[in-house]
C-alpha cells in the first residue's frame, strides 16, 4: 500500500522540483537512503529534528521557504518522544498526565495552555 504524502513530503518535492533534483539526489545530500526518504514523505518515518535547518542550509531557503518548511513538519508529526533522563518526577508527572489527557482538551484548554507555553517562550527571549 502507498501511503499518503504528508504537508512535509510536499514542501520537499516542491523543494526537490524547483531544483531539477531527484529523490536520491536530495537523500544522498542528506545522507540517507532513496527509501528512507520516500518514507519520511509519506509519514511512515519520522522527521529528524535536524531536517529542517539541514534543508534549509542545503538548499538556500529563503525566510518563507524555511518557514513554510517548518510549519510542514510540525503539521506531519505525528508522534513525539520526549527525553525525561533527568527531569523530577513532578516534571514526570505532568508529562505523563499530559499525553494521557491531552486528546480530551477542549478548545478552551487548548487555548489556556498554550498561552502558559507562549508566555514561557517570550520569557526566555
Amino acid at each position: 500500500m502507498v501511503g499518503k504524502i504528508t504537508a512535509f513530503g510536499r514542501e520537499l518535492r516542491i523543494i526537490r522540483m524547483d531544483r531539477g533534483e531527484l529523490l536520491k539526489d536530495m537523500a544522498e545530500s542528506l545522507g540517507v537512503t532513496s527509501s528512507y526518504l520516500s518514507a519520511v514523505e509519506v509519514g511512515k518515518r519520522n522527521i529528524p529534528d535536524s531536517w529542517v535547518e539541514k534543508i534549509s542550509d542545503l538548499y538556500a531557503l529563503g525566510d518563507h521557504e524555511r518557514e513554510r518548511l517548518a510549519d510542514a513538519a510540525v503539521h506531519s508529526v505525528t508522534q513525539l518522544k520526549l527525553d525525561l533522563g533527568d527531569a523530577p518526577v513532578s516534571t514526570r508527572t505532568l508529562a505523563y498526565a499530559f499525553a494521557r489527557k491531552f486528546r480530551d482538551l477542549d478548545e478552551r484548554e487548548y487555548h489556556e495552555i498554550m498561552n502558559v507555553l507562549r508566555r514561557k517562550r517570550d520569557d526566555a527571549m
